[in-house]
């Protein structure tokens, strides 16, 4: 193979090839081959946080610490049903935080075991996180 590119043989014809950003895989038969390009980078990922509002700040630095480069924190509210908690005849919409960070494939595992350890995402309705996968990001102003 080419040099830049990391080969790994996957199994009986079967190799996946990647580029540093780009992931493809070979599949080689008795008589053709079929080459799958993935055009995505491997494994970078948007992950989500949406916790209650004043949460946020917490969760970052603990993202920071396991590798996280930034976020986003975004204001929302939740969507009030009937049951939604009464305060002197008021419906109250619970007010929430989303927290958006866009982490690289060798940070994603290390950042969501780090924040899924606080004691905010132990309770039930704490939150939630999830993840995203991102095609490719850049850095803007550099």
């Amino acid at each position: 193979m080419s040099e830049g590119f990391n080969t790994t043989q996957l199994g009986e014809g079967l190799w996946a090839i990647d580029e540093g950003m780009v992931c493809c895989f070979l599949i080689v038969g008795k008589e053709r081959a079929l080459l799958i390009d993935s055009c995505m980078s491997p494994g970078n990922a948007l992950i989500t946080c949406i916790i209650t509002h004043g949460q946020a700040d917490e969760i970052m630095s603990v993202a920071r610490q396991a590798g996280a480069t930034g976020g986003t924190i975004l204001n929302a509210r939740g969507t009030g049903t009937e049951d939604d908690v009464q305060f002197f005849g008021i419906s109250l919409v619970p007010e929430k935080e989303m927290l958006l960070i866009v982490a690289q494939s060798g940070n994603v595992q290390a950042i969501l075991d780090a924040v899924c350890k606080l004691p905010i995402f132990s309770e039930p309705g704490g939150g939630i996180v999830y993840t995203t996968p991102v095609e490719e990001f850049f850095t803007l102003g550099h």
